[in-house]
C-alpha cells in the first residue's frame, strides 16, 4: 500500500491522494501508525518502505503529538471501505474460502474494517463454518466458481492439487483491469497465467501463514510486471490485514513456503514433544501440555517484543554447567535439532517445488 500526499499545505492535505479521509480526520487517527509498526521491518528494497516513509513524514510533519489521539471505529471502517471502493468495480472473490487459511483471512480483513460488501465467497465444499459466517456478516457464498458474475480481483485460497481445475474456469472472469492474488503452495506467476490464458493479467503470488489469521502473521509476496498501482495497494492492503509484508523474488518462494509457510507446524510440533518429554520425566500429562503451551507462546511473544535475536536471547537463559546447557548439548549435536531441521526444510522446498510441476 503505497501513501501519496498532495496539495500545498498539511491541513489540505489527503491521504492517498484521493480524498479518502482528510488530514483532519486523520489527525485523531492510531490506526496508520500501527500499519507503520508492522512495516517498519521491511528492508529499503521493498515496495512497502515507499508506504512507510511517505507515511512517517506525513505524521512528523502534518499531524505531530496529535497523531497519538485514537481513530474510531466508523472512521477506520470508513477508510477501507473508500480505499477498497476506489480501487474495484466488482467484488474481491474469495476462491477456497472454506479452508484454514482462506477463512481465517476473511475474518481478519472484517475484524479490521474491510466491508463486507466488498466480498463475494466461492466455496464448493460448503463449509459449514464459513457459511454460518458469511450469513452473519452479509456475503453471498457460492458453491461453483461458475456462478461467479464479476470480480475485480480473485483471491486464490485453494490447494494447490485444486489448481488445474479451478484456475483454467477464471479465464472469463479476468479483463485488462483484474487481479489475482494466490497463496497456493507451489504455483508459480507463469502456470497462474498460462492457465488463466489472458495475455496480461496482473497476478501477485503470496505466502502468508497461520499466525496471519490473528493479524501476527508473516507474508512473502511478488507481483508481476502487469500489476497496476492500484492492483498493487489493494494487494498490499490484503496482505498487510494479516501481519508484515516482505515482497521478494519469486525464486525464493519455495524456499519461503518450507520456512514460514508451513513453519507454524513446526512450532506446533515443538510444543507437543516438549510436553511428551516432561511426561516422559515424571510430570502429569495436563500439567506438561500446560507447561509446554506456555513456555513456547511466552518464548515467541518475547523473541517478538524484544530487539535482540533468538541466539542472544537463548544465550541469557543458558548458565554455564547449568540444566539449559546439558539439554543444549544434546539439541546441538551432530544429529540434533539443526541437522532435523535442515532436513525438515529441504524436504518441504522439495515438495513445493513439485506441486508447481
Amino acid at each position: 500500500m503505497v501513501l501519496y500526499l498532495s496539495g500545498g499545505t498539511a491541513a489540505g492535505t489527503h491521504l492517498f491522494g484521493r480524498g479518502y479521509l482528510s488530514c483532519s480526520r486523520m489527525l485523531e487517527s492510531d490506526f496508520l501508525m500501527a500499519l507503520v509498526e508492522r512495516t517498519n521491518h521491511v528492508g529499503a528494497e521493498n515496495a512497502s518502505d515507499v508506504f512507510v516513509k511517505k507515511l512517517n513524514d506525513f505524521m512528523k510533519h502534518a499531524l505531530g503529538e496529535r497523531s497519538k489521539r485514537r481513530m474510531s471505529s466508523g472512521d477506520r471502517k470508513d477508510f477501507f471501505r473508500n480505499f477498497v471502493n476506489a480501487r474495484i468495480d466488482n467484488p474481491i472473490a474469495l476462491v477456497g474460502g472454506g479452508g484454514t487459511m482462506g477463512f481465517g483471512l476473511l475474518m481478519e480483513w472484517l475484524k479490521i474494517g474491510l466491508p463486507p460488501s466488498s466480498f463475494v465467497i466461492v466455496d464448493p465444499k460448503e463449509s459449514r463454518h464459513l457459511n454460518r459466517a458469511a450469513k452473519r456478516e452479509g456475503i453471498p457464498c457460492l458453491t461453483d466458481i461458475d456462478q461467479l458474475r464479476a470480480a475485480s480481483a480473485i483471491f486464490l485460497a485453494i490447494k494447490p492439487q485444486e489448481a488445474n481445475d479451478v484456475v483454467p474456469r477464471l479465464k472469463r472472469l479476468i479483463g485488462n483491469h483484474s487481479l489475482v492474488v494466490s497463496i497456493m503452495a507451489g504455483k508459480s506467476i507463469q502456470f497462474i497465467s498460462r492457465a488463466i490464458d489472458h495475455k496480461n493479467p496482473g497476478i501477485v503470488r503470496a505466502m502468508p501463514n497461520l499466525p496471519g489469521t490473528i493479524g501476527r502473521g508473516i507474508t512473502a509476496a511478488v507481483r508481476n510486471h502487469a500489476v497496476t498501482l492500484d492492483q498493487f495497494e489493494l494487494a498490499e492492503l490484503l496482505l498487510l490485514g494479516t501481519g508484515k509484508v516482505v515482497w521478494v523474488q519469486e525464486s525464493l518462494m519455495d524456499a519461503i513456503t518450507a520456512v514460514s509457510g508451513s513453519g507454524p507446524a513446526y512450532t506446533f510440533y515443538l510444543t507437543e514433544c516438549l510436553a511428551r518429554a516432561g511426561e516422559r520425566v515424571g510430570l502429569p500429562s495436563k500439567l506438561a501440555a500446560e507447561l509446554a503451551h506456555e513456555t513456547v507462546a511466552g518464548s515467541g511473544e518475547l523473541l517478538h517484543r524484544s530487539p535482540k535475536d533468538a541466539a542472544t536471547l537463548r544465550a541469557e537463559v543458558t548458565s554455564r554447567g547449568g540444566t539449559t546447557e546439558a539439554a543444549l548439548k544434546v539439541l546441538e549435536a551432530a544429529n540434533g535439532l539443526e541437522s532435523l531441521m535442515n532436513r525438515a526444510v529441504a524436504a518441504a522446498t522439495k515438495r513445493a517445488n513439485e506441486l508447481g510441476e
